[in-house]
């Protein structure tokens, strides 16, 4: 995980909602191309706009 997207995750208010975070993580790991997890795939989760995703 790059340190730009560890960044965006721990800056989230997940108001202690682990499921949710998991879920953010886990659809950043099924859409990760190069093996690592750039702050682009967590944004995109974080504002909405990946398919399916919940923001």
């Amino acid at each position: 995980m790059s340190e730009r997207a560890m960044e965006l995750l721990l800056n989230h208010p997940f108001w202690g909602n682990i499921r949710e975070l998991k879920a953010y993580i886990a659809d950043a790991v099924a859409r990760c191309e190069q093996g690592l997890i750039t702050d682009n795939l967590i944004a995109e989760r974080l504002t909405g706009r990946v398919a399916g995703g919940t923001a």
